[in-house]
């Protein structure tokens, strides 16, 4: 009966999180993480001719996506996709929890705390590789409990921590599970070869000079602005939980299963358990000090692996039927009220998705598209850096790009997508905000910016100036106030929400004394 109660909660909370998988909006993380995969598909070699700073295996797994067509859709399949992983996971997890426990409730209930931890619930919905990540580890974990076939047990690590390094932390307590014995040589074995499988292909491909620098210099220049203390991650001031800060459900939730981890790391039911979990959660705690900024993705191997000393202790409780009823009555309170806020029409990705959909429509696939997030995700860069603030850190880089607006007009891009629904990530310096300003209008589709110029007309003297330099030589469209007059370019008679050529360079315009302004943009 309990054990049904169990998965009965498993089941709903489950089908709660599939829904916010197909209807949360997307994290810039997310868009990043699917561009670069769709460029390595186009051919692209990573710290060549992408800027890069971190090992793309993430994206080789999601390259089989790449090959269907693209579209927006692709998107929800790559969620979708992740919520597999998910599900992955926790049979990892439930296997490891019963090789600890050897009790079906306890391995039910850890799985059923580890789906809906509050603070990890986001970023188990959203594509990055940090699920890819747990998965390599709770299953070399898996392995290594057994002690036998460490070779793969470390095969799984080295995948898990060059998918992410900061994964390294749990190495002395998979040392300790493995024995300490003669069985280390394999398992460092396995845990080499997939370092040795990278450095062979950045040799081959003769980017190891570049591939060093991105992997060791431009990782530490990304992130040296961000200095918020990793120790807010676990307080209510994140907005991870509601869609305010401050003490909610959720998080009283989500801090009660900490505190009730650490006790029960004293409750587990061997030594061996009770020093791996020691190992596991010291070196954890101490690499938080690592990441210089409260990024909840940091906190997901903590989270995920003291849903095991948590449903040990709660097991204690369980003999009670109405506890058992209470304590899922609270996990499902939880995931509701964040999947109320999750899934209600400001939080949806329904935007970005028509974004997405708009630039593919308007755009032919060789033309490059520029944003800071790399959200138009099927279509070739606009500059170099892509996905990334760069002016927060492109003057710390030892190998200088060449400036944004220089790339924009070598890249001819017409199209450049500012802003997405909750978030304000468009910081741009000098002097390429004023370039942007000067040569991008907003277009009729929502976020997107195309080619143009605008004028302000007083008399028939417009500012600011009757000649204008065009970047890329492509078919414009004019648009006057008051409509249907007619204006000259370049001595040439245009009219009114007509289309004609433009070539690079300088043209110049005049105009009626009836006309008060006009727009000349690309005809997309």
């Amino acid at each position: 009966m309990l054990e049904m109660l169990l998965a009965l909660t498993l089941i709903v909370t489950s089908l709660l999180r599939l829904h916010m998988t197909t209807v949360r909006f997307f994290d810039p993380d997310e868009f990043a993480h699917l561009h670069w995969a769709y460029l390595i598909a186009r051919g692209n070699v990573p710290y060549r001719d992408i800027f890069m700073y971190h090992i793309p295996v993430f994206q080789v797994f999601l390259l089989p996506l790449m090959l269907l067509v693209h579209s927006s859709h692709i998107l929800i399949l790559a969620r979708l996709g992740m919520f597999v992983a998910v599900g992955l996971f926790l049979l990892l997890l439930y296997r490891v929890s019963y090789c600890i426990t050897k009790n079906t409730k306890t391995t039910l209930l850890v799985v059923l705390i580890a789906s809906i931890f509050p603070i990890g619930l986001d970023k188990l919905l959203e594509i990055r590789p940090d699920t890819l990540m747990m998965v390599f580890l709770v299953g070399s974990i898996c392995i290594a409990w057994s002690r036998k076939r460490v070779f793969f047990s470390g095969l799984l690590f080295g995948l898990a921590l060059l998918t992410l390094p900061k994964v390294l932390f749990a190495l002395p307590a998979l040392i300790y599970l493995t024995g300490l014995t003669s069985v280390l040589i394999p398992f460092f074995a396995g845990a080499l070869l997939p370092f040795w499988g990278f450095a062979l292909s950045i040799v081959a491909l003769g980017i190891t000079p570049t591939a060093l620098d991105a992997i060791a210099g431009a990782s530490r220049a990304v992130f040296v602005e961000r200095t918020f203390s990793p120790w807010l991650g676990f307080a209510p001031w994140p907005l991870v939980y509601l869609d305010r800060g401050g003490i909610s459900f959720p998080w009283i939730v989500s801090t009660m299963l900490w505190i009730v981890a650490c006790i029960g790391i004293f409750f587990l039911p061997s030594r061996r358990a009770k020093v791996f979990f020691l190992l596991y959660f010291s070196f954890g705690l101490i690499s938080l000090t690592q990441f210089p900024s409260p990024h909840i993705q940091y906190h997901i191997p903590l989270a995920l692996m003291a849903s095991i000393p948590a449903g040990i202790v709660l097991t204690k409780l369980l003999s009670r039927q109405l506890f058992v009823g209470v304590l899922c009555g609270v996990f499902l309170v939880s995931v509701w009220q964040q999947w109320t806020v999750r899934t209600n029409p400001q939080n949806r990705n329904t935007e970005q998705l028509t974004v997405i959909g708009d630039i593919l429509r308007i755009s032919r696939p060789d033309e490059t598209v520029y944003d800071m997030v790399g959200s138009y995700v099927f279509r070739p860069d606009g500059y170099t850096i892509c996905c990334h603030r760069y002016g927060a850190f492109i003057d710390k880089l030892r190998i200088k790009p060449p400036p944004l607006w220089h790339e924009l007009i070598a890249r001819k891009t017409k199209f450049i997508i500012l802003d997405r629904s909750g978030f304000s990530l468009w910081v741009t310096p000098e002097p390429d905000l004023s370039f942007i300003q000067k040569n991008y209008l907003p277009s009729g589709y929502p976020k997107i910016y195309t080619l143009g110029f605008a004028f302000e007309c007083h008399q028939g003297t417009c500012s600011p100036n009757t000649v204008f330099s065009v970047i890329i030589a492509e078919t414009y469209r004019i648009s006057t106030n008051p409509p249907g007059a007619s204006v000259a370019i370049d001595g040439r008679e245009i009219i009114d929400n007509n289309e004609f050529q433009l070539q690079e360079g300088n043209h110049r315009i005049s105009v009626p004394p009836t006309i008060t302004s006009l727009n000349v943009q690309l005809a997309r």
